[in-house]
């Protein structure tokens, strides 16, 4: 599954800083992040091809290969999503249980959800994985990139179907995008993502 399905060039936490409750923004079509990753990966693009009533589709190049995404815009950050396709890797739908998690259209420091989501992948039976996703907190940081910008920080992990996974996501509700994110899998898969730039974005 591609992350996003989470991210992360380089950033430094200068401060934290208390900040009121972040709200879920949708991102512009054009929009395009790039990001230099270490791990399973090394360089990821995102591109908004469209957003449909808060249902956003991405055009992805990981390392010259390239995917869609589909998935709402309030489940940036996650590993949550509606469906993906593409390249290399089978295409793959969630289908049952996302409604658990509509929580994130508001998120806010301390809300946790969890949930028990079915998802169907080409080649294989349905799968059931158990989400808990919590934002631990918001903030302020110093990015290279974008400067000093609020996020909030999301902690999830996924667990079923004999695999286990541990992501967290720096979000920037004003950028719609996201600033940073490490993931790591019982597979032994690890990617640790820093945002390198941002074109197009409000």
């Amino acid at each position: 599954m591609v992350p996003r399905l989470a991210l992360a060039a380089a950033f430094v936490l200068a401060r934290l800083a208390s900040a009121p409750a972040a709200t879920a923004f949708e991102p512009r079509v054009g929009q395009k992040a790039s990001f230099t990753c270490i791990g399973n990966q090394h360089e990821i693009e995102y591109t908004v091809s469209s957003v449909d009533n808060g249902i956003v589709r991405y055009q992805i190049t990981l390392d010259g290969i390239h995917r869609n995404l589909k998935m709402p815009a309030w489940f940036l950050g996650t590993s949550l999503y509606l469906d993906h396709s593409g390249e290399k890797w089978p295409s793959g739908q969630m289908t049952a249980g996302l409604e658990a998690f509509d929580g994130l259209k508001t998120p806010k420091a301390g809300l946790v959800l969890h949930g028990m989501v079915t998802e169907t992948v080409t080649g294989h039976g349905p799968a059931s994985w158990n989400f808990d996703i919590k934002i631990v907190d918001e903030r302020q940081i110093d990015d290279k990139v974008l400067g000093k910008v609020e996020v909030y920080v999301i902690e999830e992990t996924r667990t079923g179907s004999g695999a286990s996974s541990q992501r967290t996501s720096f979000i920037s509700p004003a950028h719609a995008e996201v600033v940073y994110w490490k993931y790591s899998d019982s597979a032994g898969r690890f990617r640790e993502c820093h945002i390198t730039s941002l074109t197009g974005a409000s």
